[in-house]
């Protein structure tokens, strides 16, 4: 406690201490502060100012004389009263005897050694100030020197200084008043205050020989601020710029006065400006009175120059100190405003003022110009003369522009740096060392960015260039996914790629393509929902219901299979355990731990029966229609139910050993087991007999199976072997090599003719063979999974599957059509054409549609394509057919739009480059030109047929059999050839849109303006060129020859730079070409990317299982389309050469025709649309337009179909139930969830 109130005390203390030390220093200045004025202003400590203020009238000055101390006459002049004293003399009012005026009377002080140099200054503002004649300073009447004592005579300004009315302006300012005191509430002068409380108006004479009472300045000064209060700014302008006037007036004189502040501008009761107080002005023929070290001048309104002591002092000091002047008066407040002497230096000279406006914020942006103009540090900066700052005050007064201009950042910055060199050294120095540190460690990792020298730049580029890679890398997993046939896996890198590549809108129009074209394989969602968690699911045969085994074993859920709705929950009491459940059309089994099995009725869900066991049951086994039961036990023992009793078994058989496998036959008189002891057995279902010897392997025998019709029997076992038996005899039919690989079990087809053996090596990996029953001959396909179980035809028996990790979809050719993701739990039930999966996980339950896509054919049977062309911009398809038909179709609705006979058998058809003509070319010369609605609009017929036909803009080019080019103008009907003669082996292209046409005849290179029938460029290359492609403006031609690539500018006629050096045995194949960059492709089906002006590879080679037909690049340039020789296509990313696609199998029909060599492939101008027609008129459709969601929505569908989402570790991970929840009520609060099946089931959530 004592020590907090001494902190108290002595923070009073201190607030005494700084209101006498201001008391005194204005009593030193010659001013009469009232004892009351302080106590007013500081209320806290009113009585104590109130005890110690009159004490310092008894104290004398150790400097000071007493007030009387003063003469009483000097000279003419009867002294009055001291007005004030200062460093140069001290002031008198003094009456002229002479001329009985009033004057102003400054003196060296009497009683006080003055030196010579004083003398001489005070000597010298006398003859400045007789010198000058300007209303605006004060005037000299009379110089007297009298023995030691000199004095001169000036005018009496009767009113107050302008710090008086700077003082005023701060009381208003820091009290909060707006109305001085003595002034009424409009702000005009109250007379009566004056009278009454002062005893003197304003403006009345004083009497002869009496005093100006000293309240008169303090009256003044509030009755001028009330004045000018709401016109502050104009009035300060006003008063600055007569002040900059009086001050120019003195500059022409060679005077600069040094010492401007408010003290010493003095105002008359009208508020008129008097420059006054020259002593320590500079005059040409007096610069030597500044002594070197001498700082002149009141500090705290010094200019940067004088307080560095500097005695090169221009008129641009006094602009600084009357801008510092004005900056008070404006402000209420000094511009510097701090007492401690040393800092008050530092800050004059090394900091910039703080803006005018930053402390008054009503202050006009050009008054604030002007006055931070006038205070600037740096002298250059500031006006040049003190008339100009009249001048640019004048126009701010008048509404005009201002010469003024405010500093720019760059301004700012170079004065910061010139008045902190030392740290800008230092900062320079450190930067530099960071550079080059920096420098060094990117030299490290990565010589990319070693000359970055912007650091932001160089994070931005650092950042975009991870992005991509990391984008590559999401693309490059996506793709070795995409090779495993995996595309639900593959869609969360590529919807983490989209989040990546949405800062740069060409990237991220790349990676929708690529993202829809992985969605378009994944298998299709039907339907969603949230339920129990599981550890087993299972359809019902009928597939309505499905069949969940609680998390804890003890419960069966049973699940509406189309809404997800619980319709019953079986409580057991005890749990079960593998293989959990058999199923037949209207029985479930389970089995339980401890050996208990029971039997459920489908219908009702009442238990039908409860076997409890002694010894553990192994296994069991439902037959298809429920009938039988079978159970097997330890040691072989297989216990048998039949005919719907289940109270005790029929008969009970013994293998002999450990059953493997049990099967029944569809008629129900046969069963089949399998076991340890390297045999098959058949048994008699109504007697327990065996019917067959044992059916022998060289290992166990590990499955076995029926065919549908019970006459034929597979078994597989440990040695690597199938067989087939005869049922009735037991003989063997065939045997079936397997490569050592352990059966793990069999499906036969619907119609018997087909069997799918799944088998697992020795390494662990897993494979199926479809084997043809009747020839022995098997298609093998290696699976990448983990587990395998059963395996399922289709009702149709046209597709199997095999309920694995991950659930794959295989088709009837062995090629695999969908995958599911890994899960915790799945299902597979079979349907009419296909297949339908469930998955489970983390209660989240998804259904999907695993049907293959039929094609159907746009032609009757009877027809094959002859030849097509696309338009699939507007998605159409020109066909001519070996009926002679021409026929045009909507590939998306299959509508057909033309049909028209022709008269020849055609060859060829081709849209023109505006797609509103047709071209057909028939075998016996005749080329048919038809409109848009199939209208015939000209016809050409010459003798010899066509190797090839395409249009130049509307000129129709025919190369015919003999290497001649002709033209066929559509306008006049004419056909003409180009040249003199046939060229031989020859080579053509032309631009599709304009009339322009490329001819190479042998090594020489021809082009022609079909328009003008003109040649307008040729040249000759080293070697005759295998193939040539114009760019698609015709302004590029490449050649491709044995020794290279040429590239050949068209509007210069001559090739540019060396050759593109190819690989050996690459000069064959496809050639595309756009803008800088060329694509070559191969026999192999490698395409290969390269820069013209570096002939340099961009990436690597991309390859694929064919030859390489045709290349193509979309309109930007950004993607590449190859059409394989076997009519599979695949888009690639022509600046990075990653896929964009799969591989577009080509379509076929049911009978497994497919596109022969001559394959028909489509592309649109920007390669988002694909079009693949077989011979049989079979058509696919791929758009790859991009999705024009928001990529938060993509990436949610992303996570909602694969259930799994890449981490900040960049790691694929799962999602829990609660995230899948998460992001479908996002997609929900967006209206965004048009796109999925979700079912809601408040029942089954909970």
């Amino acid at each position: 406690m004592s020590s907090s109130r001494a902190a108290e005390d002595s923070a009073v203390i201190s607030a005494v201490g700084l209101v006498v030390d201001e008391f005194l220093d204005r009593r030193r200045r010659g001013e009469s502060p009232s004892i009351e004025e302080y106590a007013t202003r500081h209320p806290e400590m009113a009585e104590l100012i109130r005890d110690v203020l009159p004490m310092i009238d008894l104290v004398p000055s150790p400097t000071d004389e007493p007030d009387t101390a003063h003469p009483e006459r000097i000279g003419d002049f009867q002294i009055i009263r001291e007005l004030g004293h200062g460093g140069m003399g001290v002031v008198y009012e003094a009456i002229q005897l002479s001329l009985r005026r009033r004057v102003a009377l400054k003196t060296i002080p009497i009683n006080r050694g003055e030196s010579k140099l004083r003398r001489v200054r005070f000597e010298n503002e006398a003859r400045i100030c007789a010198r000058l004649n300007h209303p605006n300073i004060v005037p000299v009447y009379a110089r007297n020197i009298d023995g030691e004592q000199c004095c001169f005579a000036m005018q009496l300004i009767a009113g107050c200084s302008l710090a008086d009315l700077a003082h005023e302006r701060s009381r208003q300012v820091y009290s909060g008043r707006t109305v001085p005191q003595g002034t009424s509430r409009e702000g005009s002068l109250d007379y009566d205050f004056i009278v009454n409380e002062i005893g003197l108006e304003p403006t009345s004479p004083v009497e002869e020989g009496q005093p100006i009472p000293e309240e008169y300045a303090s009256s003044v000064a509030r009755r001028i601020a009330a004045k000018v209060d709401g016109k502050l700014f104009q009035y300060a302008a006003d008063l600055g710029r007569q002040v900059a006037e009086a001050l120019q007036h003195a500059h022409d004189y060679g005077v600069i006065h040094r010492d401007i502040k408010p003290s010493n501008i003095l105002l008359d009761a009208e508020g008129h400006p008097w420059v006054t107080d020259f002593g320590v002005a500079l005059v040409p023929e007096n610069q030597d009175l500044t002594q070197t070290g001498e700082v002149l001048g009141t500090l705290r309104y010094m200019s940067p120059e004088q307080a560095s002591e500097s005695r090169f002092v221009d008129p641009r000091t006094d602009v600084y100190s009357l801008g510092v002047t004005l900056y008070e008066v404006i402000a209420g407040r000094p511009m510097i405003d701090v007492d401690d002497r040393k800092e008050l230096f530092r800050r004059v000279r090394d900091e910039e003022a703080v803006a005018l406006r930053s402390v008054m914020p009503s202050v006009p942006r050009d008054l604030e110009t002007i006055v931070m103009k006038a205070v600037a540090k740096e002298r250059r900066e500031r006006y040049e003369t003190a008339g100009q700052l009249a001048e640019d005050l004048d126009r701010f007064l008048s509404g005009k522009p201002i010469v003024a201009k405010p500093p720019s950042l760059l301004d700012r910055t170079t004065k910061w740096a010139r008045r902190n060199r030392q740290l800008v050294v230092t900062a320079v120095v450190s930067l530099l060392v960071v550079v080059v540190v920096s420098i060094f460690s990117v030299i490290q990792l990565a010589t990319a960015y070693r000359r970055e020298r912007d650091t932001t730049t160089k994070l931005e580029s650092a950042l975009e260039d991870n992005r991509r890679q990391l984008a590559r890398i999401y693309v490059r997993n996506a793709n070795l996914l995409g090779a495993k046939k995996n595309p639900l896996t593959s869609l969360p890198w590529i919807a983490a790629t989209l989040g990546l590549e949405r800062e740069n809108s060409d990237r991220e129009s790349i990676a929708r393509m690529r993202y829809q074209a992985i969605l378009g394989e994944c298998p299709s969602l039907e339907r969603l929902w949230f339920g129990p968690k599981a550890v087993h699911v299972r359809f019902t045969p009928d597939r309505k219901h499905i069949l969940v085994v609680g998390e804890n074993r003890d419960t069966l859920h049973v699940l509406d299979a189309e809404t997800g709705e619980s319709r019953r929950v079986l409580e057991f009491d005890s749990p079960l355990r593998r293989p959990y459940l058999r199923l037949s059309s209207r029985s479930l089994a389970t089995i339980h731990k401890g050996g208990t099995v029971s039997l459920w009725d489908l219908e009702s869900w009442e238990r039908l029966a409860s076997l409890p066991y002694k010894a553990s049951v192994e296994a069991i086994f439902l037959s298809p229609d429920g009938q039988v039961l079978t159970t097997s036990g330890e040691k072989g023992r297989l216990d048998v139910f039949r005919n719907g009793e289940f109270t005790r078994p029929a008969f009970t058989i013994n293998h002999g050993a450990r059953i493997n496998d049990v099967s029944l036959a569809p008629n129900g008189r046969w069963m089949l087991t399998c076991g340890a002891d390297k045999s098959a057995r058949l048994w008699d279902i109504t007697s327990g007999e065996t019917v067959a010897p044992a059916l022998r392997h060289h290992d166990e025998v590990t499955a076995a199976v029926f065919n549908p019709s019970g006459s034929l029997v597979a078994t597989g076992g440990r040695d690597g072997v199938v067989k087939l038996w005869w049922t009735e005899t037991g003989d063997l039919l065939r045997t079936l090599r397997t490569n050592k690989s352990q059966a793990r079990s069999f499906a036969f087809s619907p119609d018997g003719h087909r069997l799918v053996s799944l088998a697992e090596t020795p390494d662990g990996s897993h494979h199926a063979d479809v084997w043809d029953v009747a020839t022995g001959n098997s298609t093998r396909k290696n699976l990448e999974v983990r587990d395998v179980s059963d395996v399922r035809w289709s009702e149709d028996g046209e597709d199997w599957a095999i309920s694995s990790v991950p659930v794959l979809h295989v088709g009837d050719d062995g090629l695999e059509i969908n995958s599911i993701p890994d899960t915790a739990v799945r299902d597979v039930a079979a349907r009419s054409s296909g297949f339908v999966c469930l998955t489970v996980h983390d209660g989240v339950y998804r259904i999907w549609n695993l049907d293959r896509d039929r094609p159907t054919p746009l032609l009757p049977e009877v027809e094959r394509v002859r030849a097509a062309d696309f338009d699939l911009d507007d998605k159409r398809v020109a066909l001519v057919t070996d009926a002679r038909m021409l026929r045009v179709f909507d590939v998306e609705t299959r509508q057909q739009l033309v049909a028209v006979n022709l008269s020849g058998v055609p060859d060829t058809v081709r849209f023109n480059g505006n797609r509103d003509r047709l071209a057909v070319g028939c075998g016996d010369g005749t080329i048919v030109l038809f409109d848009r609605q199939g209208q015939e609009v000209r016809r050409f017929k010459h003798s010899h047929g066509h190797k090839s036909l395409r249009f130049a803009g509307e000129y129709l080019v025919i190369h015919d059999k003999r290497s001649s080019v002709k033209i066929a103008d559509p306008e006049s009907g004419t056909l003409r050839t180009i040249g003199d003669h046939g060229f031989g082996r020859s080579e053509f292209d032309a631009t599709p849109r304009e009339p322009l046409l490329t001819v190479v005849s042998s090594s020489r290179v021809d082009g022609w303006d079909l328009a003008r029938d003109q040649k307008v460029w040729s040249f000759h290359l080293p070697a005759s060129p295998y193939a040539i492609q114009l760019d698609q403006n015709g302004r590029r031609l490449v050649c491709r020859t044995a020794k290279g690539a040429h590239v050949g500018d068209v509007r210069k006629g001559a090739t540019t730079g060396a050759p593109i050096l190819l690989r050996p045995n690459s000069a064959d194949g496809a050639i595309g070409v756009q803008g800088e960059t060329v694509c070559f492709g191969n026999h192999r089906g490698e395409v290969e990317l390269w820069d013209v002006t570096s002939k340099r590879l961009i990436a690597l080679p991309m390859s694929h299982d064919d030859a390489v037909d045709e290349i193509r690049f979309s309109q930007s340039g950004d993607v590449l389309g190859i059409k394989l020789g076997s009519g599979d296509a695949r888009l690639w990313d022509a600046r990075t050469g990653e896929p964009i696609s799969y591989p577009l199998r080509v379509p076929s029909d049911p009978e497994g025709l497919k596109l022969s060599s001559g394959s028909l492939v489509g592309f649109s101008d920007d390669l988002a649309i694909v079009c693949q027609l077989d011979d049989a008129g079979y058509v696919r459709l791929t758009n790859l337009g991009p999705d024009g969601r928001p990529v938060e929505d993509l990436v949610d569908l992303a996570v909602i179909l694969s259930g799994q989402r890449v981490n900040r570790a960049g790691a694929l991970a799962s999602v829990s139930r609660v995230e899948v929840e998460e992001v479908l009520g996002r997609l929900a609060a967006n209206g965004s969830l048009e796109f999925l099946p979700i079912t809601s089931n408040s029942s089954s959530m909970k």
